[in-house]
């Protein structure tokens, strides 16, 4: 974790002397929020965004269920977009380590599809790694 956020710094740091030095400072940063921010936000600050989401909603974790903030991961794409709350059963949940985004057409594109399916890692492959009996129970913007 620490490589990551330490390449992550690098990438800002890089950003910022290009951005500063082309005029693109604005762009540029929140390309760089948004490809990385989503990690650490939810990493760092994950706990908290799960209470305020429970206190919203007025949930109370038990023994048997509980929630987690995890990033929602572009399949196909590799990005990360956002972060989203998961909730289940309490061994399922801690097995969750993002949710996978999944954008499709139906119907000669008349219908746009997006679901969102949480997933036992942060690199998927081929398949979606789904972790069954768990759902997502609220996504957070973050304003950038």
């Amino acid at each position: 974790m620490k490589a990551k956020i330490t390449r992550i710094a690098v990438l800002l740091s890089v950003l910022l002397v290009f951005g500063v030095a082309s005029g693109q400072f604005d762009d540029l940063f929140r390309a760089a929020l948004k490809a990385g921010g989503a990690v650490l936000v939810a990493d760092k600050f994950g706990k908290d965004i799960d209470k305020g989401i429970n206190s919203l909603t007025q949930f109370k974790a038990t023994d048997v269920v509980k929630t987690k903030i995890v990033p929602i991961l572009s399949i196909g794409q590799g990005g990360y977009v956002g972060i989203a709350q998961v909730m289940g059963p309490v061994a399922q949940v801690d097995k969750v380590q993002a949710v996978g985004q999944v954008e499709g057409d139906f119907a000669r594109r008349a219908l746009r599809l997006k679901a969102l399916v949480p997933i036992s890692t942060k690199t998927p492959g081929k398949s979606l790694d789904r972790v069954d009996g768990v759902g997502v129970s609220a996504i957070a913007d973050i304003k950038l």
